[in-house]
């Protein structure tokens, strides 16, 4: 039972449900980049495309996990500022830049993974969980129609959690925050809906004991030097 909302019940906790949109804000911002790690799990589509993922965020930017965009499947793992991706053929024929590129590094390097060359771009953003958070700050500044309005909805469970829904809207997306009504106040889920690109994200698992290491050296092949 993911989300249930529960209208009228009494309020656990600190009094954070009472608190002002603002506040709030900077409330969740806080406790969430006091996190060491996080996993994050869900999908979005934009237009035709999907993407769907099952990562480990920590705030040293390190993240693991596994990302499905449209068709192809990749395994992605960030250490140390170097990232590495283990993709399937449908992957390498979608980024390697031509099928003849594609079919090169499927025979190079085979099921190893791939260091990726630090032009190529990546999912840097998303990995590193304070940066992730940055995107649950309101816009101040915003006038007219890029204006973001902010309220506090209701109170219920996220998988048997106590949450408070905070529901941002913005021309014509409406975004909702779950978030763990008693300290720390975590993101539980987020879902969107009437934007570029819908979707519904699940965080747990918050600070968790997670140590990420880069896969073994006879394991990697490095694009550049191919």
């Amino acid at each position: 039972m993911p989300v249930v909302l529960v209208a009228g019940c009494s309020e656990p906790g600190d009094g954070f449900a009472d608190l002002g949109e603002r506040e709030m804000e900077r409330v969740v911002v806080r406790d969430m980049k006091a996190l060491e790690s996080v996993r994050l799990t869900g999908a979005s589509t934009r237009g035709r495309d999907k993407l769907s993922m099952d990562l480990i965020l920590t705030s040293r930017g390190d993240c693991s996990g596994e990302i499905t965009m449209s068709r192809a499947t990749f395994s992605y793992r960030t250490v140390d500022g170097t990232t590495y991706v283990r993709g399937d053929r449908a992957f390498w024929q979608d980024n390697a830049g031509s099928a003849q590129a594609a079919q090169q590094v499927v025979s190079t390097i085979g099921d190893k993974w791939a260091v990726l060359p630090r032009s190529a771009p990546g999912f840097g953003t998303l990995c590193d969980i304070d940066d992730f958070m940055r995107e649950f700050r309101s816009d101040r500044r915003a006038t007219g129609a890029d204006k973001e309005v902010t309220t506090v909805g209701e109170v219920g469970e996220v998988e048997g959690v106590d949450a408070v829904e905070v529901i941002t809207k913005k021309r014509q997306e409406t975004t909702v925050t779950w978030v763990a009504l008693e300290s720390p106040h975590v993101v539980l889920r987020v879902e969107s809906a009437g934007g570029e690109a819908p979707g519904s994200f699940r965080m747990s698992d918050h600070d968790e004991d997670v140590t990420l290491t880069a896969p073994p050296r006879d394991q990697v092949v490095d694009l550049d030097r191919l």
